[in-house]
């Protein structure tokens, strides 16, 4: 049997309630995760829609693109394999000093507008959802932009050192 999403179920399980099923959660998948399911390559957001309701989630995680650290956070890059024999491309933040280090350089850091971020990711997996599913959008962790952008050892050591 097809899984028919249903978002309210997952709501009804993030609020407490008593759904009629415990509903999947993640947010994220490995792409080559996804591929491996699904038996084929995904290159659109079309296709991990497909790959979200196949696999039984009642929703689709969806960002707007507004990665700004990551343009001088990274600083080096190497080859991934999570499952199989894909490889794919990924890059690090520095982990010791990152752009922004003191105050004064978090005061004058060029931080995005509002109207410089892309929507158009979550438009667009709108227009192929199921009928039941959902898009949940959300941002990075909480310390995950702090750190990316200060670089981790920074960063920790901030935390102890300035802490305001």
């Amino acid at each position: 049997m097809i899984h028919q999403p249903d978002f309210d179920q997952t709501c009804t399980a993030l609020y407490c309630g008593q759904p009629k099923r415990v509903p999947l959660f993640e947010l994220k998948v490995d792409l080559h995760v996804m591929q491996a399911f699904l038996g084929k390559s995904l290159h659109s957001l079309k296709d991990q829609v497909e790959f979200w309701a196949a696999a039984g989630y009642d929703y689709i995680r969806v960002r707007a693109e507004y990665d700004f650290f990551k343009k001088t956070a990274v600083t080096r890059e190497g080859e991934y394999s999570a499952y199989g024999n894909h490889k794919q491309k990924i890059a690090w933040a520095d982990t010791h000093k990152g752009m922004i280090t003191s105050e004064k350089e978090f005061e004058t850091f060029s931080w995005p507008k509002p109207e410089d971020i892309d929507y158009s990711p979550v438009e667009e997996a709108g227009k192929y959802l199921p009928e039941g599913m959902k898009i949940i959008s959300s941002v990075t962790g909480i310390f995950e932009s702090v750190w990316m952008m200060m670089g981790y050892e920074t960063f920790a050591l901030a935390t102890v050192e300035q802490p305001s």
